[in-house]
Order: C-alpha cells, then sequence, then structure tokens
C-alpha cells in the first residue's frame, strides 16, 4: 500500500481496528481508539497554542508511548516534530531547538526540562486534560510539501546540522518500508530504535498505517540480551532493525533457542556495512528469515537503498540493494561526469525524498544539496563512495570526506576538532578512527599540558558521549605526508600501544583482573592518564554494545545475575558503581 498521508491511514485504521492493540509499552497496551484519542488532544492542545503549519515543536523524551502519541498529535496538527533524546547534551539540544526555531518542547519527564529554554508541555498534563474533549477532530490539509521532522546529524562546523524532511519524503520512505518489509495488519514490529535516530520514524509510523502492532523495547531490555531475547519471544516479534553489530549478538544469543522463534519474519540490518559472514551466522539459526540490507542517509527521508536476501542469496561482499520508488541514483566522479559500471564514485540521490537542507545553515545547504536540472528535484550528495554492480545492486566502499559511521551513528570528525578549537590552551586539534576497536582518539598542539579530565568535561556538554575521544595527547606537531597534510595513519599509530600493567598501580588483583576484562571489550589496551573515566565509562567507549557483552562475561565469570533495575546510566556508565555489584 501507499501512504498518501500518515494522518489520513491512521484515521482509516482506526475505523478497521479501533479496539485493536496498536503499542505495546511494557504493561500498557493502547488499541487504536485510545491512541487516536490521545494525539488528538496533543494535536487540540497544539492548535489551541497557535501550532501548525511549518511550525517546529521539540519532543524531548526516551522511546515510549508518549512519544509516538505526541508526533502523531503533532503531525496531525499540520507542525513538525523535532526528536530529542533525553540523553543529548543540554547545550546541544538547546542549539537543536533553537536553529529550529522550535516553538515549544514536549516532555513526560522532569528530568532536566529545566536546563531546556523553551516553554515545556508536560504530556500527560495534556493527555489528562478534561477540557480536551474525547471526541475532537483535528481537520487540517496536510499537503505534501510541509514540514514533517527535523532530525540532527553530526556537523563538520563543530555544530549538528538539522535535516529538514517534509511529509512527501516521508510518506514515500513509510510506503516502502512497508512494501519491502512486507508490513500487514497481522505484523509485530520491534521499536528499538532511539527517537533521535532515523529508524524510529518509520518504526513509531508505518505500523500504524497498516493496522499493524508495535512492541516498545524498554532500554534495559536492549542492554540484557536475556530480557530482549524475552521480549523477542514474548511478544512475537516479526520484524526487527538494528545495526550488525546488534544483530551479531543478537543471533549469538537466540540459536540455542532457534527453533522457538518461528514468529521473527525480517531482520533489517542497517548503519554499517552488512558481511557475509554475519548473513551466514543468521541463516544458519533462523534458515527462514528474510535479512533486509538497507542503506541511506538522513537528508533522504532514511532507507533510499534495500537489498532482500534469503538463504539462497550469495552475495559476496553483500551489496546495499536496489533504489526504492521514486528516487534516482547518478554516481559521479570528481569532475562530475557520470561513473561507469564496476567504477566507484559519489553516489547522488534525486527525487521527492530529498529534504530542503539543513535548518538555518544555508552554507551547508549549498555544499551538500543542489537542482537535478533534467528533473527540477532536489538533488543530495551523499558523500559515499558507490558503485553499481553489473547485477544491477549498489556496493558500498566507503566515505569521501571524515565522516565516519560506527554502531549506526554518523560522525563529522572536524565537529570534534572544531569543538575541541574552542577549549582555551589548543592551537590545532586532529582527531582520527581507529576502525578495528570502533575507538575516536584525539591529539592536539597548545603551549601547555591541559587536564585532559576538564577537556573531556567541556566536550561532554557539547557533545555526545560517543563523540568524547577516548584517548587525548598532546604532540608538538602533526605528522604529515609528502603532500604536507596531516598524516592521520601516523597519528592513528601513536595510539597503538602495549600494555603496562603500572597503569593498574592503586587497584587490589581482584579489582585489575575486572578492569582488563574491561578494557579487552572496549579494544584498549591501556586506561586513559586521567580518572574522569570512573565516573562515565562512555568516554572510554564504553557503549550499549560493550554494555551488552560486559554483562555475559560479568554473569559468566563472576556468577552474579545483573537484574534490569540495574541497567541504568547511573550504575552501569560509573565504573565505582558497577564494581560494588560485580566485585563484592
Amino acid at each position: 500500500m501507499r501512504v498518501n498521508n500518515v494522518y489520513q491511514s491512521f484515521a482509516e485504521n482506526v475505523k478497521t481496528y479501533r479496539d485493536k492493540v496498536a503499542i505495546i509499552d511494557d504493561k500498557m497496551r493502547l488499541t487504536y481508539e485510545e491512541v487516536n484519542v490521545m494525539s488528538n488532544k496533543v494535536a487540540k492542545f497544539l492548535a489551541e497554542k497557535s501550532i501548525g503549519k511549518e511550525n517546529v515543536v521539540a519532543v524531548y523524551m526516551d522511546r515510549s508511548y508518549c512519544a509516538v502519541v505526541t508526533v502523531l498529535g503533532i503531525l496531525k496538527a499540520g507542525a513538525a516534530f523535532l526528536p530529542i533524546d533525553m540523553k543529548t547534551p543540554v547545550q546541544r539540544a538547546n542549539y537543536m531547538a533553537d536553529i529550529s526555531k522550535a516553538q515549544y518542547v514536549i516532555r513526560d519527564s522532569k528530568e532536566r526540562i529545566d536546563e531546556i529554554t523553551l516553554p515545556a508541555i508536560d504530556v500527560h498534563d495534556v493527555l489528562n486534560d478534561k477540557n480536551i474533549p474525547d471526541d475532537y477532530v483535528p481537520e487540517n490539509v496536510i499537503e505534501d510539501r510541509l514540514l514533517a521532522y527535523i532530525l540532527f546529524t553530526s556537523g563538520s562546523t563543530g555544530l549538528p546540522k538539522g535535516a529538514m524532511v517534509e511529509h512527501v519524503g516521508m510518506n514515500n520512505h513509510l510506503s516502502e518500508k512497508i512494501r519491502l518489509l512486507n508490513l500487514t495488519d497481522s505484523s509485530i514490529v520491534a521499536n528499538n530504535a532511539s527517537i533521535s535516530f532515523d529508524v524510529s520514524v518509520w518504526q513509531m509510523l508505518a505500523p500504524l498505517c497498516v493496522g499493524a502492532t508495535s512492541v516498545i523495547f524498554q532500554e534495559s531490555a536492549l542492554l540484557n540480551l536475556k530480557s530482549f531475547r524475552n521480549t523477542l519471544y514474548d511478544y512475537h516479534i516479526q520484524v526487527l532493525e538494528a545495526v550488525p553489530t546488534y544483530l551479531a549478538l543478537v543471533i549469538h544469543e537466540i540459536k540455542t533457542f532457534s527453533k522457538e522463534f518461528t514468529d521473527l519474519k525480517c531482520l533489517v540490518s542497517t548503519g554499517e556495512s552488512l558481511t557475509r559472514t554475519l548473513a551466514d551466522q543468521i541463516f544458519n539459526v533462523l534458515p527462514d528469515i528474510t535479512l533486509v540490507n538497507a542503506y541511506g542517509p538522513t537528508e533522504a527521508s532514511d532507507d533510499i537503498i534495500h537489498l532482500v536476501m534469503d538463504k539462497n542469496s550469495d552475495f559476496d561482499p553483500i551489496p546495499i540493494g536496489k533504489p526504492i520508488s521514486n528516487a534516482k541514483m547518478t554516481i559521479v566522479k570528481p569532475d562530475g561526469s557520470k561513473c561507469g559500471v564496476d567504477e566507484p564514485g559519489e553516489l547522488l540521490v534525486t527525487g521527492i525524498c530529498v529534504g530542503r537542507g539543513y535548518v538555518g545553515n544555508d552554507k551547508e545547504t549549498e555544499v551538500a544539496f543542489l537542482i537535478d536540472k533534467e528533473t527540477n528535484q532536489r538533488t543530495y550528495k551523499t558523500g559515499d563512495l558507490v558503485s553499481l554492480g553489473e547485477d544491477g545492486n549498489y556496493y558500498f566502499h566507503g566515505r569521501m570526506d571524515t565522516q565516519i559511521a560506527f554502531y549506526g551513528k554518523r560522525v563529522e570528525v572536524k565537529e570534534i576538532e572544531n569543538t575541541m578549537l574552542k577549549y582555551d590552551g589548543i592551537d590545532v586539534s586532529a582527531v582520527v578512527f581507529d576502525a578495528d576497536k570502533k575507538q575516536i582518539n584525539a591529539c592536539y598542539i597548545g603551549k601547555d599540558e591541559i587536564d585532559v579530565a576538564v577537556l573531556k568535561d567541556f566536550l561532554k556538554k557539547a557533545m555526545p558521549p560517543h563523540m568524547i575521544p577516548v584517548h587525548i595527547l598532546k604532540v608538538d606537531e602533526f605528522p604529515t605526508s609528502i603532500s604536507g597534510k596531516t598524516d592521520y595513519n601516523a597519528l592513528n599509530d601513536l595510539f597503538k600501544t602495549t600494555e603496562d600493567n603500572s597503569l593498574f598501580e592503586g587497584y587490589d588483583p581482584e579489582e585489575v583482573k575486572f578492569l582488563k576484562k574491561i578494557l579487552e571489550i572496549i579494544g584498549l589496551s591501556k586506561l586513559p592518564g586521567d580518572n574522569a573515566w570512573e565516573n562515565d565509562m562512555r568516554i572510554i567507549g564504553y557503549d550499549s554494545i560493550n554494555i551488552i557483552k560486559l554483562v555475559i562475561e560479568i554473569e559468566d565469570i563472576y556468577d552474579v545475575e545483573i537484574d534490569d533495575e540495574k541497567l541504568i546510566p547511573e550504575i552501569i556508565y560509573n565504573y565505582n558503581e558497577l564494581k560494588k555489584f560485580v566485585l563484592k
């Protein structure tokens, strides 16, 4: 089916599936009628505040039923939503809201809300407002070219960029996801993405457009593979999208119980390259599964190319696939001429999927967006090296610039470097990425040695934890290549050191054993010179994937059962808190 309007598609499904469960969020089950009433209340509240077409409303929440009904209500009001994950640093969140000219922020928690500069609305107050009748129905006409949402990605200037996506692009993407994943009214879809990740858009809205059910995964379930496995099984999940690194862990967890996961019909790989090895592992455990390799930038309404595979597919390497409807791909050389078959070049995408550009950032928009002379439609320059194979599939070869991607997140190296330059005492900075360890490190040139712990605290106020360099070194000069440019490979070598047991002085033997296990999982050979990592291990690369691996090791080695209640940031990212119940 084609989605011409999310609001109208959902309204039709309310008539057909009024009492059917639309959303499951822990113990809460909301029917289509209940979701409709809740989202209508949000729309009515916004209308009374004169919020409508082309206005932007920030959604400051974690993944939840509140986020879904809020987003749907904003769209019903004719406005655009700006999703901001609660983990986003306040300074960054305020910048995103300011440059987007957001009118309000809707939240479902009082946590940190006083630090957000926008007028705040508690969604629970709106949903419980008796003055808004349950039978209110918005009557807005939603045109294709209206702004639907703004999603921020890393920016090269030191500030994030907000990609503006219109309804026509969003609707086209939803339609293609429904078609390619074969979503129907009997589908049960996992909603496991952060609301600030573009995957969340289809996970929230596509199921509502076909009369399906979506299951919202609790954060603790994502961090504990046993809980994740149980959620997949208990709720009969049929469709799941995740980055390959996470899919590998999931497959390893369920392989012993593979015969019990007959409901799981489709796995979608996104954000990283899908390898032949992982594909084989998936089909060995789930031979009847459909595996989809998805590729696409936020600037073009998310995924624009898909490859649908089954156990008989023998691609090696695995291509990213073929374009969605209403999207034209062109691969060009540096001089703008078109590449031939199997010749890598920059991928350009043209069509209704391409958004308006970056909100409040004409300079970056002019660099990355242009108008196609043949179709008079927008074109986005992805910056990705891609080739078109003889088999008609597109193949991904990497980036043309300094942008990196790991665990599904896009990071502009220049944003980190430029943010470091704002710190007193840093004259020049350079950031490198170790692809094997999936680790960001940095060097700087300055007159004096700086306190790295204080610098990292400064960076944490401007950037999310996954962008903070693990190791930061002072150097007298940067190595250069023959052409005189900074030699980033040589810089990377500075961080390849052997283990030094003197780094563990002050820790007792049991603690050293535990620390070495953490370093092994993260892929570090040594601890940073500062101790800032003890309060927030995310700054040494300890992310959600590593949490999962460490939980497995802790339960195996220390015979400690980690309850979901302990999988909260205050404990799981804090070394001193974590060791209390591991080394008790």
